[in-house]
């Protein structure tokens, strides 16, 4: 882990720990997203490993607020999030109980999804 979880690093470079064995556990993912602040070192690692590293941007000539294509994926996945008490509260006691958590409230969400389109 080499300190790059402490507090005073961005996500970018902590978030190159989850791209260690992701063609190995995710052999499917062809294109990963993030917000500008992932353009440099992150994205460099995305694209060594042959993966499409996609910024959503602001509309051309866009003042003040503007709604950036495909940022409300993640945005509307985050907010499903705190229906679920147990991950929007902070309850657990160790890092990997909350990705528990976080695990089976994606899988909620996507059961939900399912049984919503065979009905």
């Amino acid at each position: 882990m080499g300190g790059c979880n402490t507090a005073h690093n961005h996500d970018g470079v902590g978030g190159l720990e989850l791209l260690e064995d992701i063609t190995i556990q995710m052999p499917h993912v062809k294109k990963i997203m993030g917000d500008k602040g992932y353009r440099v070192t992150f994205a460099a690692a995305v694209e060594n490993l042959g993966l499409v590293f996609e910024v959503p941007d602001r509309p051309e000539g866009a003042k003040g607020f503007a709604v950036e294509t495909k940022r409300w994926v993640v945005e509307r996945t985050f907010a499903c999030l705190n229906f679920y008490r147990r991950v929007a509260m902070d309850y657990e006691h160790t890092p990997q109980s909350a990705v528990s958590f976080l695990f089976l409230a994606n899988i909620s969400m996507v059961i939900r999804k399912i049984y919503i389109l065979a009905t």
